[in-house]
């Protein structure tokens, strides 16, 4: 996984789904999900929170060409 450019600062829980899916997908306990995006926040007994700014996020995601947007359950109206 890939958090550059080191110098733009990242802040915030929206990394730590993504980082939680590479780490399972890493180690072979999920199968990859190519052109894929994962957005939530993952809370501290793994389960995964609506995020601030989904409309953004997906319509970048969009922009940038992936194919499918993950997002909480309750954030899938507003995706």
């Amino acid at each position: 996984m890939n958090l550059a450019p080191a110098d733009l600062p990242k802040q915030g829980p929206a990394y730590d789904l993504p980082i939680a899916v590479g780490i399972l997908w890493a180690s072979e306990q999920v199968s990859p999900l190519p052109s894929s995006v994962f957005i939530g926040e993952l809370s501290l007994d793994g389960s995964v929170r609506p995020a601030d700014g989904i409309l953004p996020m997906v319509s970048v995601a969009k922009e940038e060409g992936f194919q499918r947007v993950f997002v909480p359950h309750s954030d899938a109206p507003d995706a």
